[in-house]
């Protein structure tokens, strides 16, 4: 996933269009690194209560916070505009002040910009090494920790997405939308020719000779623009490691990348391709050609986001029955996980004008009300896990978000662990792996030694 995934869905006639042109589609990702800077986090001194925070009507005439996000498209859009509406309603001496910016100018202007006086009070922010934590190490940001009591967030948010954002223990970050991988099927497929979705391995072994002896693509990936083999690799790590395990090895350095856990992990990665359960070309499909074969039938399974999957197919494929299992364990000792977590987190700025009214609104941001109003416009989940309903999301999403609440550990996408350097060679390399160019344990000695090398250069 790295830091700054966003979907782009496609339109339906420009999904029409690919499918004559070349069979292929368009889903993007970004994702771009900053480096670490100087340690000074620290506390707020003087915290005002939930309760005066909910309760106090007047923080001062025309006060005003900046809120920053990049929510551009018409639904997110309209979305945030209706709970700062609201909120301003409630609330008539405070004015918020919404900027909102493209993603990819945004990653390059909200380092300088968070601590600029003419910056952000609350902001967008994705968690992990490359933007959040930086900004929490150099105190650029406002210590949130108090707050998760006071404003009841450790009974409102979903337990796996308020510790995925925390940085040394502390809350930097609220989390603003969770995400889930998980193998898409086509039910209507698998009924059709009596399939049932695997438990096992060997179930899915199984599965996929089925699907190749009807002349149908077992599992489809569209890697061209990297993250969806970061995504299914974090996955099988996680089958094999385990989420504490991978922390320990990308982010404390306790293990080595070329350890035997992480080398198996890859090897059955190489050994499904190998066996023909994935449709070829992986490396030349980005991930909207990879929905578009998914779509039409070609593919019975789609490794992939929760939300992207849906909206995608409400766009382009609204009659197709879609539902989804999670990757079977690879064994009974090892503790299982799914891969998955927050995409997306609100900061307050250390230096923000207006700490009380910047915290009111924050609050607001994250009640159960103003979630629902996200959740239904924009459709996606929300962390707040009773804004999550079928009645304000589609089913299969609201299922997702019960089966997140259901699953026994989550892991994170280990990009969000790794230096830029290093999550660039992380990258890159994967596509060695899943063009089967590249032996598992020779990638990840490689990687080892750019982590190594990376870690002896000075940090600014």
């Amino acid at each position: 996933m790295s830091s700054g995934y966003q979907n782009r869905n496609l339109t339906r006639r420009e999904f029409l269009h690919r499918i004559t042109l070349a069979g292929g589609l368009a889903l993007a990702a970004a994702c771009t690194q900053a480096p670490p800077a100087a340690p000074n986090p620290t506390a707020p001194s003087a915290k005002p209560t939930a309760a005066q925070l909910a309760t106090a009507p007047a923080v001062g005439k025309e006060t005003v916070v900046h809120f920053w996000h990049i929510f551009t498209d018409e639904k997110g859009r309209a979305a945030y505009d209706e709970v700062v509406a609201n909120f301003q309603k409630a609330n008539p001496n405070i004015s918020v002040k919404v900027n909102l910016v493209a993603t990819e100018p945004y990653k390059t202007m909200i380092r300088s910009a968070v601590s600029s006086p003419d910056g952000p009070d609350v902001f967008y922010i994705w968690p992990g090494g490359s933007y959040l934590d930086p900004m929490a190490e150099a105190g650029a940001v406002l210590d949130l920790t108090p707050y998760i009591t006071e404003f009841g967030w450790d009974k409102t948010i979903n337990k796996f997405a308020l510790e995925q954002v925390k940085y040394k223990g502390r809350l930097y970050g609220v989390p603003n939308n969770l995400e889930k991988n998980q193998m898409w099927y086509n039910v209507k497929l698998f009924k059709d020719h009596g399939l049932e979705p695997p438990k096992t391995w060997e179930e899915f072994d199984s599965v996929a000779q089925d699907l190749k002896k009807k002349g149908i693509h077992p599992v489809v990936l569209g890697n061209k623009e990297r993250w969806t083999a970061g995504h299914f690799a974090t996955a099988m790590l996680g089958l094999y490691a385990g989420r504490k395990y991978i922390a320990e090895v990308a982010a404390e350095g306790k293990d080595l990348y070329d350890n035997q856990k992480f080398v198996s992990a890859l090897n059955h990665i190489q050994e499904l391709i190998r066996k023909g359960h994935y449709a070829p070309g992986i490396n030349a499909m980005d991930n909207a050609e990879a929905e578009i074969l998914f779509f039409t039938g070609k593919a019975a399974m789609h490794f992939a986001l929760a939300t992207g999957e849906v909206r995608s197919m409400l766009t382009n494929a609204p009659t197709f029955q879609l539902d989804f299992f999670n990757l079977p364990p690879v064994s009974k000792d090892q503790p299982y996980t799914v891969c998955g977590g927050v995409t997306g987190t609100w900061a307050v700025a250390k230096n923000t004008r207006n700490p009380e009214a910047t915290l009111k609104f924050l609050g607001y941001l994250m009640d159960v009300d103003a979630q629902k109003i996200i959740v239904k416009a924009a459709g996606r989940i929300s962390p707040v896990t009773a804004a999550v309903t079928p009645e304000t999301i589609h089913p299969i999403l609201a299922k997702v978000t019960d089966d997140i609440g259901k699953v026994p550990d989550m892991t994170k996408w280990i990009e969000y662990y790794m230096s830029p350097a290093v999550n660039d060679a992380w990258l890159n390399g994967l596509q060695g792996v899943v063009d089967l160019s590249t032996p598992a344990e020779k990638f990840l000695a490689q990687l080892e030694n750019i982590r190594q090398e990376d870690a002896k250069k000075p940090k600014s």
